[in-house]
């Protein structure tokens, strides 16, 4: 994905279903930051213990198209990307092995 052609990210909350709309390219590079820090490990499983989510919708305008990435953050355990662009298994889900700060995210819901 070419960030630079990411315009927009939305960012849906649970359980409460809050939503943030970010069009600021320097809010989106911070949040593209704090995702990048993270150390993945492909999974099958999620745990269904599950307390909060973010969801992101992630918008990349081409010239004649946009393309969706979607990005589900599990408490601060596992994450799932969905992206459109791919044929078969849109969606890969991952444990996080590693420290990120969601603070670029949880902001926006305060």
């Amino acid at each position: 994905m070419d960030t630079a052609k990411i315009n927009t990210i939305l960012i849906s909350k649970s359980p409460d279903y809050t939503d943030q709309l970010v069009k600021d390219k320097n809010e989106i590079q911070s949040i593209l930051n704090a995702l990048a820090e993270m150390k993945l490990r492909k999974s099958s499983v999620l745990d269904k213990g599950l307390n909060s989510a973010y969801m992101l919708s992630i918008f990349v305008d081409h010239e004649n198209e946009r393309d969706i990435f979607g990005i589900t953050l599990y408490d601060q355990n596992y994450i799932e990307i969905y992206d459109e662009t791919k044929t078969k298994n849109k969606v890969t889900s991952y444990k996080i092995t590693s420290d990120y700060d969601v603070e670029p995210i949880r902001k926006l819901f305060k």
